[in-house]
């Protein structure tokens, strides 16, 4: 298990990505996901959706050569930043784990979603050798649910109300996929 966990906190290439673990970001990097997680289009998805303060990420940042079940990374495309894939709560005996995902929404570069979840799965079923993933997502996130499907996730389940948004409570939808049910696309 340690060999794993040495694994993750280590940066991999896959196609043209390099995923850089927020263990291994110089400052730049660590502001860069900053700016990504703050930005308005990412935190209105977020099940936390206030902003954070950069002394509170960057102590998160650091803290994360500590860990040894939830693993950040930076994708990075010929250097540019353009998103943020994780995986929480890794169990590795069960081989589990639930992801994040998120774009960056000034990435003027081809890269999709698609794209980044499936360096994800790359990661997550290669790398770290998991047998399954899952995710929640908002159920008004359409955009997102067609990406989940695309790349071979499946509905699970549905939390009804469960999220607080104003005077509003929203649903989340549990989806999952197991490693062979996964898909691999080709860059576009």
């Amino acid at each position: 298990m340690d060999e794993l966990i040495n694994i993750m906190h280590d940066e991999i290439n896959y196609r043209d990505f390099t995923f850089r673990p927020f263990s291994l970001l110089n400052d730049a990097e660590a502001e860069a996901v900053w700016r990504m997680r703050n930005h308005p289009d990412i935190t209105c998805w977020m099940v936390n959706s206030e902003p954070i303060p950069l002394a509170q990420h960057l102590l998160f940042i650091k803290n994360q050569q500590n860990q040894t079940k939830n693993f950040n990374f930076l994708a990075q495309f010929n250097k540019f930043p353009v998103g943020v894939i994780s995986l929480h709560d890794v169990d590795f005996i069960n081989q589990s784990a639930r992801v994040g995902i998120y774009k960056n929404p000034e990435n003027l570069t081809h890269i999709t979603g698609a794209d980044l979840l499936d360096g994800l799965c790359d990661i997550a079923f290669n790398h770290a050798q998991l047998h399954t993933l899952k995710l929640e997502v908002i159920a008004s996130n359409i955009r997102a649910i067609k990406l989940y499907h695309k790349v071979g996730f499946q509905e699970e389940g549905l939390s009804r109300e469960i999220l607080k948004r104003g005077n509003q409570f929203l649903d989340m939808i549990q989806m999952g996929i197991i490693d062979r049910e996964w898909k691999k696309y080709e860059l576009e």
